[in-house]
């Protein structure tokens, strides 16, 4: 999944919502680790007020991988691909 994709080193700490920690926190870190290999992620114990998805936390370095971040960044792409066949 997500968190393997976006694992840099394989030791960050996994930080998601209260509601998704609760429900399914360990599972993701679980399977993260389980597609790394040689993962060592972990489930943080704090929470974030994210309405999904993830964040990689490493330090002072986070890789956000939030439903919201996704969608936005998605959209930036798609919006160019529009203008370049309606334009281009």
């Amino acid at each position: 999944g997500l968190a393997a994709k976006a694992s840099s080193t394989g030791r960050e700490e996994v930080i998601l919502s209260q509601k998704d920690r609760a429900r399914y926190g360990k599972q993701v870190v679980t399977q993260a680790n389980e597609r790394l290999g040689d993962g060592h992620l972990t489930l943080s114990v704090q929470t974030r007020p994210i309405r999904g998805g993830l964040i990689l936390s490493d330090g002072d370095v986070e890789v956000n991988c939030t439903f919201e971040t996704l969608v936005r960044l998605l959209r930036g792409e798609m919006d160019r691909t529009v203008v370049e066949v309606l334009f281009g």
